[in-house]
């Protein structure tokens, strides 16, 4: 009737550790046992600990691209939006002559100005994926831009282009 648990039997243990004898009886009570073992010894016992090790991986995770944020310039996934607020203004010029708001609007997917919460390099890298993308010869695009009321910053593609 009573087996043996680290060289002691289940009544043994019980005189020395008091404790589990309520273990035990809780554990048969809820029937998360079916002999005399103590309850931590059960197959669910193992989930606390990967729990809190999934729990750890994702705040790491997010601890470390908020640090790779703030270090690259560039965005990254995360609860709260960016907290650099870009002012800008795109021109554009075709043949040698401006271009309208409207087509700058329509060609880039964006406003040809005004205000972004996040930062510069991903405002230049739309710019200049979309340029990169039609490979017009005679087109010339200028982003002036402040990060956070900072110095004006002038952007050009291709690089050194004036109209």
């Amino acid at each position: 009737m009573y087996g043996v648990h680290g060289g002691r039997t289940v009544a043994e243990e019980r005189l020395l550790f008091p404790s589990s004898l309520i273990t035990c009886n809780i554990g048969r009570a809820l029937g998360h046992m079916h002999d005399d073992r103590d309850i931590s010894t059960s197959a669910g016992s193992w989930w606390p600990g990967v729990r809190g090790t999934l729990v750890l991986v994702f705040l790491m995770a997010q601890a470390a691209g908020i640090v790779w944020g703030r270090v690259s310039g560039e965005s990254f996934w995360a609860w709260a939006p960016h907290d650099s607020i870009v002012d800008y203004a795109i021109d554009a010029w075709h043949g040698g002559s401006v271009v309208a708001r409207a087509a700058v609007e329509a060609r880039y997917g964006l406003p040809a100005g005004g205000r972004r919460y996040e930062p510069a390099a991903d405002l230049i890298a739309v710019v200049r994926t979309r340029d990169a993308r039609l490979q017009q010869s005679d087109h010339c695009v200028r982003v002036t831009y402040r990060v956070n009321e900072g110095a004006r910053r002038t952007w050009s593609w291709p690089a050194g282009c004036a109209p």
